[in-house]
């Protein structure tokens, strides 16, 4: 254990003392627009940010930017109160929301449906600042992307330059994401052996192959139905820390999607995950995906209820902040868009 976990649980436990409730969010949602949003949270630790987003940029931009400078302040908070191996792992998670910016955009050009929207939903929560991935989103194409990520000597030019030929050859965009994630999950297994305690190797380890059976699940999803070898679609799963075998080559040979995903639920060992794909796996992949998503996030910040003199408090903090930062943005454009309350709150994540 490290000595300094005393005084971070401490301040951890303030910090989640500010947390904005369910309740809270739920009354948000019911708001004519994104002005109730920023009056509620002036009265809010998120008071001096939002100020400042609104001196930056008017009205819901405004908001936005006060959000993402409070959640990205609390991330280096969190950080800098680590030793030195504990702010390595802090800041290899951070890459987390820079590859969910980057897949953002790729996805954006693949479609042909870059617009300002995009650019207005990216998190900006890493070292890819806004302004950098707002000239990332006027690229035409991936290999254009890539080739500023490389002017920058961005990390992820190696991994994408690697993958770029099957991309551009297959016409699908599972070779950039998966080259994205199997390298970000290896550096956060190197992290985790790296940390001092033995107690907090064993959390980060136990919760890095959970991580992975859910990202491998919601790859079977999407998965599943792809015309494409089944030697290729099973080369894109996530590979287990540990060198732990992986089930899904028999998932992907099985007669229906119902039947494949059931068995791949069923083997998280997580009750959750099974009901909600028995309730669900007959309707839309869409809502099948989002909802196995927020029950991840849900998960993610359970691990409050591990060892409070551990890391696990601190990673459980760590998404519970993002999780907040990511409900307020949709109750921001929600409202700025004027969608009805029941489409926002479907959005919402609880925990």
């Amino acid at each position: 254990m490290s000595s300094n976990y005393p005084y971070i649980n401490a301040r951890i436990r303030a910090m989640q003392s500010e947390l904005i409730t369910p309740a809270d969010l739920a009354m948000l949602a019911d708001g004519k627009d994104a002005d109730d949003v920023a009056r509620y949270l002036a009265k809010t630790a998120y008071g001096p940010d939002i100020e400042k987003g609104l001196h930056l940029y008017h009205g819901a931009q405004g908001v936005e930017e006060g959000i993402r400078k409070n959640v990205l302040k609390k991330f280096v908070q969190i950080r800098d109160m680590m030793d030195e191996d504990g702010k390595h792992m802090i800041e290899v998670w951070l890459r987390k929301w820079e590859i969910r910016d980057i897949k953002t955009i790729l996805r954006a050009q693949h479609s042909g449906v870059m617009d300002s929207a995009v650019v207005e939903n990216l998190y900006a929560v890493g070292k890819l600042h806004k302004s950098v991935l707002a000239e990332l989103a006027k690229t035409h194409d991936a290999r254009q992307l890539i080739e500023m990520l490389g002017s920058m000597r961005s990390p992820y030019t190696k991994v994408l330059r690697a993958a770029l030929p099957q991309y551009e050859s297959s016409r699908s965009l599972f070779p950039l994401e998966f080259a994205l994630d199997r390298d970000y999950y290896a550096e956060l297994e190197r992290a985790a052996t790296e940390l001092q305690s033995s107690e907090d190797q064993e959390i980060v380890h136990a919760w890095l192959i959970n991580e992975i059976h859910v990202v491998n699940v919601l790859l079977l999803a999407r998965l599943y139905h792809e015309t494409m070898p089944l030697a290729q679609k099973i080369s894109f799963f996530l590979p287990l820390p540990k060198r732990q075998s992986t089930p899904y080559a028999d998932y992907l040979n099985r007669h229906s999607f119902k039947e494949a995903m059931m068995a791949a639920a069923g083997a998280l060992k997580r009750g959750a995950y099974g009901e909600f794909v028995a309730g669900h796996v007959d309707g839309s992949l869409e809502s099948l995906i989002r909802g196995l998503e927020k029950l991840r996030i849900q998960e993610q910040i359970s691990l409050f209820g591990q060892d409070p003199l551990s890391i696990a408090i601190v990673l459980a903090y760590l998404y519970a902040k993002h999780n907040e930062g990511a409900n307020l943005r949709i109750l921001v454009y929600g409202l700025k868009s004027g969608l009805p309350k029941s489409r926002i709150e479907s959005e919402l994540v609880y925990a």
